[in-house]
């Protein structure tokens, strides 16, 4: 079960299961049940990602900043997107510090 879940972007965001700690999972644009990944991908498609940064980490809370901002148990990630929209092809995860 994931340890974070939020509301952002008008998606449904999981993250930080047990096996994949640094894993990120969005659901479709306005169906937060809908999880499928889908071809072709489109804008409104749902969202897997891995976070990438300074060290292993695990999730712990995803909220709404004007878009989703995860925090870890040693960072913080803004997400941001191509112009402000984040899709499944533009997802710019930006670590702020390394605070936790």
């Amino acid at each position: 079960y994931p340890r974070a879940v939020g509301v952002a972007s008008q998606r449904l965001w999981y993250g930080g299961t047990n096996d994949r700690s640094e894993t990120i999972w969005a659901s479709t644009v306005a169906s937060f049940q809908n999880l499928m990944q889908q071809t072709p991908i489109d804008d409104s498609s749902s969202i897997e990602f891995t976070l990438a940064g300074q060290r292993i980490v695990t999730i712990r809370h995803i909220i709404d900043l004007g878009s989703p901002v995860i925090f870890t148990d040693s960072s913080e990630f803004a997400l941001q997107g191509d112009g402000g929209v984040i899709t499944p092809t533009a997802l710019n995860p930006k670590q702020y510090s390394e605070n936790g």
